[in-house]
């Protein structure tokens, strides 16, 4: 005959078992949904990233075989070839089959290459510095090949690491961060509205929203925009820009940022499509940069 101990002794055996058998059910369970989880995850990427490649593959098409680049996206021709009415090269972003875009003429953005002084004065002053002189003259200092310092610049002696400054042109489009006297926090900034190569003016007609009250005053910037939104640009808009350097016709230079997203994966890329002067087809794809993180910019009237 089993004693009262017994019982209660075989009891807790059994909710011993119980209890383990239940941690092991859900740890099991854990481990399912997670892999569950992680094979969604992987879908989803997967989907977003078919998704951006299939826009690029779309972009280069159209850009290719219609005027759209040629043009500057008139209206006309973006109804004619079934294109979404905000479809811009001015960097303002837009969405068209699920993805989003910002292309951006590069003729738009300040250049490293040509340097031109009074652009980027413009362009740091417009950034909060009260006295953009040391970083222009250390810019100076940087890309010319002598050693004389310029009255606020610096040279070899002025840096900690060995070979700076240059002395040279800049090689990579981050080069000038490492100018005496440019914080990061200025450089991330300033980032958005940089390219390599460029024009020694920024033309208007296709900068950035958020550049344009910095390079041209609030005032000519709020008629361009609105003048950019309805693509109809008025004589007294070219009076207000007061220079013969401006043309409503992009350059041969176009940064491509495409994004997509599909539950919680998110695939992006960039790229630089290039054409040839005369040339009406691309020549060159270059900067290809897949999984990019998406820049943040500040948003100015229009900008998303």
């Amino acid at each position: 005959m089993i004693s009262r101990s017994q019982r209660g002794i075989a009891l807790i055996l059994v909710l011993m078992l119980t209890a383990v058998i239940s941690v092991v059910v859900i740890v099991m369970q854990y481990k399912s949904r997670s892999a569950l989880n992680l094979a969604l995850q992987a879908q989803q990427f997967s989907q977003a990233r078919a998704k951006v490649e299939s826009a690029r593959e779309e972009l280069i098409y159209v850009l290719t075989t219609t005027p759209v680049w040629l043009t500057g996206a008139a209206p006309l021709e973006l109804e004619t070839h079934e294109l979404p009415a905000e479809f811009n090269i001015s960097g303002t972003a837009f969405v068209w089959n699920d993805v989003d875009f910002r292309l951006t003429d590069t003729a738009g953005k300040v250049a490293l290459i040509p340097f031109n002084e009074a652009t980027w004065r413009k362009l740091l002053e417009g950034h909060g510095m009260q006295s953009a002189d040391p970083v222009i003259d250390a810019i100076k200092d940087w890309i010319d090949e002598d050693d004389l310092t310029h009255l606020y610049g610096a040279e070899s002696g002025d840096y900690e690491l060995p070979g700076f400054p240059r002395n040279q042109q800049p090689q990579f489009e981050d080069e000038f961060r490492f100018v005496l006297g440019m914080s990061d926090e200025l450089w991330q900034s300033l980032r958005p509205s940089l390219t390599m190569v460029g024009y020694e003016l920024p033309n208007p007609y296709f900068m950035p929203d958020n550049m344009l009250p910095l390079m041209i005053g609030p005032l000519t910037a709020e008629m361009l925009i609105k003048e950019r939104t309805e693509r109809l640009f008025s004589n007294e808009l070219a009076s207000a820009l007061r220079t013969e350097e401006e043309t409503f016709f992009p350059s041969k230079r176009l940064e491509v940022q495409l994004r997509a997203r599909v539950g919680e994966a998110e695939y992006a890329e960039s790229f630089v499509l290039i054409r040839e002067p005369g040339a009406d087809r691309i020549s060159h794809i270059t900067k290809k940069q897949p999984g990019l993180e998406w820049p943040v910019v500040e948003s100015g009237a229009n900008q998303e």
